[in-house]
């Protein structure tokens, strides 16, 4: 694997003996030995947490121990292969070529995919300035479970083409992803309470991070107002410092030259600068996700209880 070091290597043999006893209640043809064979004997998901852990055993143990025995519990590893999100959120949140992939598992997703113009592996644009999450928790029955039940499933499904491409590669395309986050339309009346958001991060960060590491090549956060900073004052204080290091945070100027940095001018929609048109529409809402917002009612039918 051409992204994993020598050092890396030699550390992944420590690191394997000290959570190997992690396999010994279960039976070599369990489905929970499958899961944790998938996750630690394969180099280049176990580095993962090695990195996040800046090369610690110790620290990695304990990581890698947390994150297995939630994924065991929960039985994430085979939640994508059922379409559990419901179609008006896919509608509203999504876009329409995501929502195709989702129902329809022939097509291929390195198609919606954008690319890291440096490092060759996938890349996304969200707007999720614009999504109203008061009336989507609303919609929900205000079940934040179910709603991170929907963020798991997505992230496992991003994970598996990330691993994926990394594996048709041989390593070369990194296993991560690169996020442009646009903001545009963001406003405290469409967010949850700081108070309800403070709360969440604080429950639902660690997982992420713990079970999640290292799925970050690298983030542009755009079109931030004033007001989002007060809430990422507080939600910044709980990601480790090698996260946030990825994360750049600009305003409303320059917005193709920003998107440039991490992706090329052929994939940038025409409406940030780029030279990606499909079928006449410069903002690509059939590609870009967080279509809800830019509909003629502004999704509100979408989120009709």
């Amino acid at each position: 694997d051409e992204s994993i070091t020598n050092e890396e290597y030699e550390l992944l043999v420590l690191l394997r003996e000290s959570v190997s006893p992690l396999f010994d209640e279960f039976h070599e043809d369990s489905v929970e030995f499958q899961i944790l064979d998938k996750h630690i004997n394969t180099d280049y998901r176990l580095v993962r947490f090695l990195r996040a852990r800046n090369n610690k055993i110790d620290k990695t143990t304990k990581m890698v121990k947390e994150a297995m025995e939630w994924r065991l519990s929960y039985g994430v590893d085979n939640i994508i292969e059922e379409n559990i999100i419901p179609e008006w959120l896919l509608d509203y949140s999504g876009c329409l070529q995501f929502k195709e992939l989702v129902n329809d598992r022939s097509k291929d997703p390195f198609d919606w995919f954008l690319r890291d113009k440096d490092f060759g592996n996938l890349a996304t644009i969200v707007r999720s300035g614009g999504l109203n999450q008061r009336k989507i928790l609303k919609k929900l029955d205000n079940d934040v479970g179910l709603m991170f039940h929907y963020i798991f499933w997505t992230l496992e499904f991003v994970m598996k083409e990330l691993d994926r491409l990394h594996e048709e590669t041989n390593g070369k395309c990194p296993s991560y992803l690169t996020l442009v986050l646009d903001l545009k339309h963001f406003s405290h009346s469409n967010q949850l309470p700081l108070s309800k958001i403070v709360t969440l991060a604080r429950k639902y960060l660690p997982i992420i991070t713990t079970c999640y590491p290292e799925l970050l090549q690298r983030c542009t956060i755009i079109n931030a107002p004033v007001v989002f900073y007060s809430l990422w004052n507080v939600v910044s204080k709980l990601l480790p410092e090698r996260v946030l290091q990825k994360i750049q945070i600009k305003g409303s100027k320059n917005n193709f030259a920003h998107i440039n940095r991490l992706i090329d001018i052929s994939e940038i929609p025409a409406s940030y600068g780029g030279k990606l048109i499909i079928d006449g529409d410069e903002m690509c809402h059939y590609r870009i996700p967080g279509h809800g917002p830019f509909l003629e009612d502004k999704g509100a039918s979408l989120l009709a209880r």
